[in-house]
C-alpha cells in the first residue's frame, strides 16, 4: 500500500511553518496521483502549522491531525490532495479548548469517529490539562461525547500531559502521558475514558486513572505510546529522563486492566546507567547484573568489548576520538548512545 507522511515545511514568504503532506508508493517513490507530484503544503491561515498524525479514512480520503496556531485542528483531503469540501469548514476544522492546545495523537474509533488527545494550556498553579476530542466523520464535534465533543481535566493540580491514545474494542479510550505528582518531576500517567467521554471509574478501583513512577523517583517520566494486548493487558512505552535528553532511557510497563490496577515491569533500560554522558575521559557505569558491553563507533564498527560487573564500574575511554558512539548490552540487547567531547 501507500505511505503517507504529515509534517511541516518552512515557507518564505510568508515566513512561517506550513503543513506538509507527502504520499509515496510502496517502493518509496512520490505518488503522482497526489497533487501531481506526490507532495503538497497547505497554508491554513492559522500561523505556524505542524502535522502530527495522518491516516486514511474508509472512503479513501486522507485525514491529518495538526497543530494550527494555538489550537488542535483536523484537515481532510481527497485522494488527489485537494481539500475535501464536505468535511468541516471546506476541509478544515479547528478544535478549541479552554486554552491553547497541542495535538499529540490521532486515531479512528470502531464507529469511524475521529479521536484526538493532547495538552491544553492551563493557567496559574493548575498548569497544563488533559484534552481529548471526538469528531464525527464529517468534521463536526460529536454531541454524544463529553461536552460538545471535548473532554478536559486537571488531575494533578499541576501539569498533566497526554501523548498517546488507544481505542478499545468497545470504543473506550486509553490514554498515556505524564502528570506532575511528586513535586520534583513528572510521573507516568495512564487513564481511561468511557465511550461517551466521561471518566471511566471502573478502570482502577473506582478511579479512572493510574499514576506510577519508576525505581528512579528523581527522574522525569512520561509514557509516549499505549496499546491493549490480545491477553487483555495494557502495554505502555515511555521514557525516563535523568538529567538531559542524552540520559534518556526506554521504559516499558505491562498493566493489568482490573480493579485495582497492578503493574508488571516488562523491561527497563535503566538497569544499566552511564554517567556523565557526554563525557571527556572516563565514564561510570552502574549495572544490576554482570554483563559485557560492546562499544561501537557511529558506523557500527566494533571498537572493543567491556566486561561489566554488578554494581559500579569505572571505565577509562580517554583513547577515543571525540564523537558519537553506541553501547550495546549483550545480555539485554539494548543500545544506548554515548558522546565523547573534545577536551
Amino acid at each position: 500500500g501507500n505511505i503517507y507522511l504529515a509534517g511541516v515545511v518552512g515557507v518564505s514568504p510568508p515566513f512561517d511553518n506550513e503543513l506538509a503532506v507527502v504520499k509515496l508508493t510502496s517502493t518509496g517513490a512520490f505518488d503522482n496521483s497526489f497533487d501531481l507530484d506526490g507532495k503538497q503544503y497547505y497554508n491554513l491561515g492559522a500561523g505556524n502549522e505542524f502535522g502530527e498524525g495522518i491516516c486514511v479514512l474508509s472512503n479513501g480520503n486522507i485525514l491529518v491531525g495538526l497543530n494550527a496556531g494555538v489550537n488542535m485542528a483536523l484537515l481532510c483531503l481527497y485522494p488527489s490532495g485537494n481539500l475535501a469540501s464536505s468535511f468541516g469548514n471546506s476541509g478544515y476544522t479547528s478544535i478549541a479548548f479552554s486554552g491553547n492546545s497541542s495535538l499529540e495523537d490521532l486515531k479512528i474509533d470502531n464507529a469511524g469517529r475521529i479521536v484526538v488527545c493532547g495538552i491544553v494550556t492551563g493557567s496559574g498553579a493548575t498548569g497544563d490539562n488533559i484534552g481529548v476530542a471526538r469528531y464525527l466523520s464529517n468534521g463536526t464535534p460529536d454531541p454524544n461525547f463529553a461536552s460538545n465533543g471535548k473532554f478536559e481535566s486537571d488531575l494533578s493540580g499541576s501539569d498533566d500531559n497526554m501523548y498517546a491514545l488507544s481505542i478499545l474494542p468497545n470504543n473506550k479510550i486509553l490514554l498515556a502521558g505524564s502528570g506532575y505528582y511528586s513535586a520534583t518531576a513528572d510521573d507516568f500517567l495512564v487513564a481511561q475514558l468511557d465511550s461517551n467521554g466521561t471518566a471511566d471509574n471502573t478502570f482502577n478501583n473506582s478511579t479512572w486513572y493510574y499514576k506510577m513512577n519508576s525505581a528512579y523517583p528523581a527522574s522525569s517520566e512520561s509514557f509516549k505510546g499505549i496499546s491493549l494486548l490480545s491477553n487483555g493487558t495494557i502495554l505502555a512505552v515511555g521514557t525516563v529522563v535523568f538529567s538531559s535528553a542524552v540520559n534518556e532511557h526506554v521504559f516499558i510497563a505491562r498493566l493489568k486492566n482490573s480493579a485495582p490496577l497492578s503493574v508488571t515491569r516488562v523491561s527497563e533500560e535503566a538497569k544499566l546507567m552511564m554517567a556523565p554522558n557526554p563525557f571527556f575521559q572516563s565514564i561510570a557505569i552502574e549495572s544490576k547484573y554482570n554483563t559485557s558491553l560492546q562499544l561501537l563507533d557511529a558506523k557500527g564498527s566494533l571498537i572493543q568489548t567491556l566486561a561489566i560487573v554488578k554494581g559500579k564500574n569505572s571505565i577509562s575511554l580517554d583513547e577515543l576520538n571525540p564523537g558519537l558512539y553506541f553501547i550495546i548490552d549483550t545480555q539485554s540487547g539494548l543500545t544506548q548512545k554515548l558522546v565523547k567531547m573534545n577536551d
